[in-house]
């Protein structure tokens, strides 16, 4: 029993070390939001702010021309928005599970909110951040 308990325990720390064991709310959401973080309010201004937590949301990085945050929808789960400010466009996607593909605003990415491993970026996409890959 102890060598099975030992072996357990060792299987599990190195599974957590390997990054297999990420908890998705965690790596985006963490820390305190700042004024960066926050999305432009014009891409709240019609009337949708209501579908979303604004004090979760996290800037994650620009590319090609426009921004990308994370924010969590009380009716969707996790989101991902692209901004363009000039001319102004925005497009929000959301999934239940968080891992999703999207596309809109000119783009297709990728989205994890517990990240992405380093090694594991593909050909032909950018890592914006460790949960954020953009389709080049």
């Amino acid at each position: 029993m102890r060598r099975t308990l030992t072996t357990t325990v060792i299987v599990m720390a190195a599974l957590s070390l390997a990054g297999c064991s990420v908890d998705p709310a965690s790596s985006v959401y963490d820390g305190e939001q700042t004024d960066a973080d926050r999305i432009p309010d014009f891409v709240m201004s019609d009337g949708n702010a209501e579908n979303y937590d604004l004090d979760s949301s996290r800037f994650l990085g620009t590319a090609k021309g426009r921004e990308f945050y994370a924010v969590r929808s009380v009716e969707m789960g996790h989101c991902i928005a692209t901004v363009v400010a000039e001319p102004v466009d925005w497009h929000i996607v959301c999934s239940p599970s968080g891992e999703m593909r999207f596309s809109g605003s000119g783009v297709q990415g990728r989205y994890f909110p517990g990240g992405y491993p380093e090694d594991s970026a593909e050909d032909g996409w950018i890592s914006v951040h460790p949960s954020l890959r953009i389709q080049e």
